[in-house]
């Protein structure tokens, strides 16, 4: 499972949520031995709520490209967050 200090958790192939974190992100890892084009396991990636998975792309992704698509879905939600006096793309004129 993820670290303290991370945002998601991963799920191995057997195993089960242990910590249910609403809107917290989760890797369930696909069953078998299904890789990728590049060698690489792969997983469902997706956000837990109260009662529903909800899946972010809908197609199972490697661990580089889910800690990605994690990094750039978080991104995107603080800059909606912020005012908008506050957006750092503000035309300087």
């Amino acid at each position: 499972m993820g670290g303290k200090d991370k945002n998601y958790q991963v799920v191995f192939q057997g195993k089960t949520l242990h910590r249910y974190v609403p809107g917290g992100w989760v890797l369930f890892q696909r069953i078998g031995d299904l890789v990728d084009r590049d060698g690489e396991r792969t997983y469902w990636l997706g956000r837990t709520l109260d009662g529903v998975f909800v899946f972010g792309p809908n197609y199972p992704i490697g661990y580089g490209d889910a800690i990605t698509y994690i990094i750039h879905a978080e991104a995107e939600l603080f800059s909606q967050s912020l005012p908008p006096e506050d957006t750092p793309q503000l035309p300087l004129f």
